[in-house]
């Protein structure tokens, strides 16, 4: 009988475990949260973007070029999207920043209508290292 215990207990447990490791809800380009990270770069000769959007639960949607569909590409750990969020409002949510030049990078986030946008790339106004060095973050969730 001890040993019927402890297995359901055991059971119980690992359910319990991977129910709360469940990814939550997917999201689609047209069923999207309000809070958003996108990031990305563009300009030059042809003045084409690619952007990517990030979502608090890890999900990741890439645009290449302008009025293109999103399509979701592969994502990140939901615990990596959080912290990034945390480290948008910790380091750059008040950072003011817009020289973007032929050729540019950015990064922004959204919260409902409100957008907060940093766009670098004009060389006679260096953008803070800390947004270079959160863009770069960014980009390494999306290396093929």
């Amino acid at each position: 009988m001890k040993r019927i215990l402890l297995f359901s207990a055991f059971a119980l447990l690992i359910s319990a475990g991977l129910w709360q490791c469940s990814p939550g809800t997917k999201y689609t380009p047209e069923n999207m949260p309000s809070k958003q990270l996108h990031w990305g770069y563009g300009g030059g000769f042809a003045g084409q973007e690619t952007s990517f959007v990030l979502l608090e639960n890890g999900q990741i949607f890439r645009r290449n070029g302008a009025g293109l569909a999103l399509q979701e590409v592969k994502g990140t750990k939901a615990k990596t999207a959080k912290n990034l969020f945390k480290t948008f409002d910790r380091d750059l949510k008040k950072y003011d920043f817009n020289h973007p030049g032929n050729v540019y990078s950015f990064v922004q986030q959204q919260e409902g209508s409100s957008i907060r946008r940093i766009a670098w790339g004009d060389d006679r106004f260096p953008v803070e290292q800390k947004a270079k060095d959160f863009f770069n973050q960014l980009n390494a969730l999306v290396v093929e």
